[in-house]
């Protein structure tokens, strides 16, 4: 169980690196235990934890998920990239982070699995609780509800459910906070049948809300998405958004998508493959 993977305290170090085989999944660069004088030593029950948990995501990783290992020599810096559940207004997105395990001060131990890791998108994403710099205000990562055995794997789940399940009550930005809860009026009012007690305004502002999610979105994952079925969806929801209310603006500051050629930064270097 959980309790066992944190607890353990084999005093037999072991350098760390990443290996290409076929056995390893193509979603994950995958550590392994493998002697080499470049890797540091690590000991703590903590590196331990973290191969364990990056060895779980090349065994299995959630669906729409990547997971990366840019630097063989760090146990503590990872990047990955999620995408939105199928329905949601975030589903044509490819979204990337980094994921740093904390350490304390003059210390070499990591605090994670006890401490959650620090998580910021690196790509743009219009999200009532993400401020426009890619930091997340997230209650799971500031320590209320996390416990050492969600690990990296339930940390991906949980970030695709944060995607489309938003705190508005405590938001990082206000614009999309307002603006998301009226989508989300539009949309029930929608599934009702009942979209016309919606008031002009209110369908304007809809309409706005998920422009300005779509327009967060880069270069690198559009020629990705064109290869995929629901990018023909993305097409249509841009088709859907072409009368009133455009006012040209968007969420992502000055790198958001603002016409046919302009491009967004692009994603962190992944030891992975597609999706």
């Amino acid at each position: 169980g959980s309790q066992a993977r944190t607890s353990r305290s084999d005093p037999t170090p072991f350098p760390l690196c990443l290996r290409d085989e076929a056995s390893a999944q193509p979603h994950v660069g995958f550590l392994t235990h493998h002697r080499s004088d470049h890797v540091p030593l690590m000991t703590s029950v903590s590196a331990r934890r973290v191969v364990e948990d990056v060895q779980e995501l090349a065994r299995e990783i959630p669906d729409g998920t990547r997971f990366g290992v840019p630097d063989e020599n760090s146990l503590s810096e990872f990047t990955a990239v999620i995408r939105g559940f199928e329905g949601s207004v975030y589903e044509t997105g490819q979204f990337h982070l980094s994921i740093t395990l904390p350490r304390p001060e003059n210390r070499r131990d990591l605090e994670y699995p006890d401490v959650p890791p620090k998580v910021a998108f690196t790509t743009p994403v219009y999200h009532p609780n993400v401020y426009k710099d890619g930091k997340i205000c997230w209650e799971l990562l500031e320590g209320k509800g996390w416990n050492s055995s969600i690990g990296f794997k339930g940390l991906l789940f949980h970030l695709q459910t944060f995607l489309e399940n938003p705190n508005a009550e405590s938001p990082a930005n206000q614009e999309a906070a307002r603006l998301w809860q009226t989508y989300e009026k539009v949309k029930r009012l929608r599934m009702e049948d009942r979209l016309g007690e919606a008031t002009h305004e209110e369908r304007r502002e809809a309409r706005q809300f998920k422009r300005k999610v779509l327009e967060c979105c880069s270069d690198s994952w559009i020629s990705n998405l064109s290869r995929d079925p629901r990018f023909n969806r993305a097409e249509r929801i841009f088709g859907e958004m072409t009368d009133d209310g455009n006012t040209g603006e968007s969420g992502c500051g000055d790198g958001a998508l603002t016409g046919s050629g302009a491009s967004l930064p692009g994603p962190p270097p992944l030891k992975i493959h597609k999706l």
